[in-house]
């Protein structure tokens, strides 16, 4: 077999079947043959989760693929999904779309519900949501400034879209990052034009503000 035959011949499968076998992960998956977007899912468990933590999505995948490089050098382009054990396993088509995606951009909304004060949001944040990779590349963390903008993005659900002028009684106790579960509490208060926020892990205080905003028209919501 020439190197071009052999070369022809690789596939996100053997990826696969070598990055299955790592001690980080718990399941990994291909794209089949047919898929526009030729790549890998990985389920990781709680170890690969806590390297994820440690060292950031770039190094995580230059692990993970060092046991394919080590076997197959010959190598074609391939995208990589990053999943919990929480994320069902999809087969098929479902899985090509999976992989197909782009790293998502926003957390996930699990699901929400109406307080005495006013809306409360759960949500999922995927161990590849897309700002991970910049913030920070070896230590994966969520800004203080995107966690306001996730605040007006799901109040402007209820509220209509607003804009933030000032903020104050602002604090940032506790680090949010990939796989956490957050419960994000919004109350508005139009006569004095303030949108206060909460967000929580486990009942403990990550995060908490109030933001001075305006109506502001046209601005594209959460939905």
């Amino acid at each position: 077999m020439t190197r071009q035959e052999s070369h022809a011949r690789e596939h996100p499968a053997d990826r696969a079947m070598y990055v299955h076998a790592h001690p980080w992960v718990a399941q990994a998956r291909a794209a089949s043959h047919q898929a526009p977007c030729q790549g890998v899912a990985v389920w990781l468990n709680d170890r690969g989760i806590a390297q994820l933590l440690q060292h950031g999505r770039a190094d995580l995948l230059t692990e993970l693929d060092s046991q394919y490089v080590a076997n197959e050098p010959l190598r074609e382009p391939c995208a990589w999904r990053l999943f919990d054990q929480d994320f069902p396993i999809p087969e098929g088509a479902a899985l090509d779309a999976e992989i197909a995606r782009p790293q998502p951009g926003e957390p996930l909304l699990l699901g929400e519900h109406t307080t005495s004060t006013g809306h409360l949001f759960e949500l999922k944040l995927p161990l590849d949501l897309a700002l991970f990779d910049n913030h920070f590349r070896a230590a994966p963390v969520v800004p203080g400034v995107m966690q306001v903008a996730w605040a007006l993005a799901f109040g402007a659900r209820h509220y209509g879209p607003m804009s933030c002028g000032t903020m104050d009684a602002v604090k940032f106790r506790r680090l949010v990052r990939p796989g956490d579960r957050l419960h994000l509490e919004v109350a508005h208060d139009t006569g004095r034009g303030r949108l206060d926020f909460t967000v929580r892990i486990d009942g403990i205080l990550c995060s908490s503000a109030r933001l001075h905003v305006v109506p502001a028209e046209g601005v594209d919501d959460a939905r």
